[in-house]
């Protein structure tokens, strides 16, 4: 029942993504469209991969009938993408400057090094939100200007992405066995890892990927039970 309601939970937080990237555009839609939109293109992106393609294709089908363009639909995903990000590596950074010993101990790395890691993926964060407070309002790159959010598009995106993905990771949390013994704060590091390599394989659904970075970051759980969760 908890797994169900974290999951309800989330797929309705997701829909402020986009919320916000639209008001980070400059552009905002009418709530109902905007939260349609986005659970749509997340159950796309999320569940067959690739999901810039999958996710943009849903958005700019249904966002280009309300007057958004190529242009504006790529801004709102790639505000999407950063949002995931913060969420993945606050629940990262967090397990791994406060539980480094049992959140990464399969693959064998020094603590300390998980540590800092850790430390900058929080640094990073506070840069960005630093950034939106005080730091210079447009940064070029390479002939790509980017605009920083005004503080009041960043500061809501830093918790809403906290929040959304710490209500993922509970999902499964909550459905591990009783008697695993396994503490929310290293679990979700290894989940965010799990996440992270998911994406990054363009597995649909992260399918095999996420699983066995699971099993092998929680050795103690055994693999069946694990799997069964």
């Amino acid at each position: 029942g908890a797994a169900i309601a974290c999951t309800a939970a989330s797929y309705w937080l997701l829909g402020f993504y986009d919320v916000l990237a639209l008001r980070y555009l400059g552009k905002p839609l009418a709530y109902g469209r905007t939260v349609f939109t986005a659970f749509i293109a997340y159950s796309f992106g999320h569940n067959f991969g690739i999901a810039a393609f999958t996710g943009g294709a849903v958005r700019y089908r249904l966002y280009s009938s309300q007057g958004l363009n190529a242009a504006d639909v790529a801004t709102v995903a790639g505000f999407c993408a950063v949002t995931s990000a913060i969420g993945l590596g606050a629940l990262a950074g967090v397990s791994f400057v406060f539980a480094p010993h049992q959140g990464m101990s399969p693959p064998h790395m020094n603590h300390h090094i998980v540590q800092a890691l850790g430390a900058l993926l929080l640094a990073l964060i506070a840069a960005y939100a630093l950034w939106s407070l005080v730091g210079p309002r447009e940064i070029e790159l390479r002939g790509w200007a980017l605009r920083a959010p005004a503080p009041s598009v960043a500061l809501p995106q830093i918790m809403l992405a906290v929040v959304d993905l710490a209500l993922s990771a509970l999902v499964l949390w909550f459905l591990l066995p009783a008697n695993s013994g396994v503490s929310l704060l290293v679990f979700a590091g290894a989940y965010a890892t799990a996440v992270v390599a998911g994406i990054i394989s363009h597995v649909p659904g992260g399918l095999g990927v996420f699983e066995s970075l699971i099993v092998l970051a929680l050795p103690a759980v055994p693999a069946d039970q694990l799997l069964g969760s």
